[in-house]
């Protein structure tokens, strides 16, 4: 079983701050249906004293739908130390970390893991690409994959995207067999 998370942050950089955290569990090779969910939001405050920071990214939020920032902080937000502990607990002994972007999830995840102290729970050679996967179902099955319409759910909430993501991902494994 592997896990697709999605993270909602104030910035780009590899430092960012996280404000939500969306992961779902699925067996990528079939279907790609959550079988377990997992959603968190996290203080600002906290994020800020662990060294993370914020960005022009800002003002990009301001842009987005009120309900995806409702989203941001409905469930209340947890510290970053607790919202990192119970992704570890989520993850347990998945296989997998799929985020969108080799330079986004998955290292904003990591770099925040690391400015609290708290092991990573993903094995280096376990984190995984969806853009990457995604690139190569559309050019090793160039007639054959094409990229889902958006499921329901709110663009730019975590939890929504990484069901989205994951859905992406059995898709490309199907292109790709």
């Amino acid at each position: 079983m592997d896990v697709s998370v999605d993270l909602e942050t104030l910035g780009t950089g590899p430092r960012a701050v996280i404000v939500s955290i969306g992961a779902v569990k699925f067996l990528p090779t079939v279907g790609g249906e959550a079988l377990s969910e997992f959603y968190v939001n996290v203080e600002l405050e906290s994020c800020i004293e662990a060294g993370l920071t914020v960005d022009s990214a800002v003002y990009w939020w301001l842009r987005q739908s009120e309900a995806a920032r409702e989203a941001l902080i409905h469930p209340a937000p947890v510290p970053l130390v607790v919202a990192l502990e119970e992704f570890s607990d989520f993850f347990g002994s998945c296989e997998c970390l799929w985020g969108n972007g080799s330079n986004f999830d998955n290292r904003l995840l990591y770099s925040a893991y690391h400015a609290v102290g708290i092991p990573y729970p993903v094995h280096y050679t376990r984190d995984r690409d969806l853009r990457t996967l995604e690139w190569a179902a559309k050019t090793v099955s160039r007639s054959t994959y094409r990229r889902r319409s958006r499921m329901p759910g709110e663009v730019h909430n975590a939890l929504d995207d990484a069901e989205y993501q994951a859905a992406i991902i059995a898709d490309c494994f199907d292109a790709l067999r």
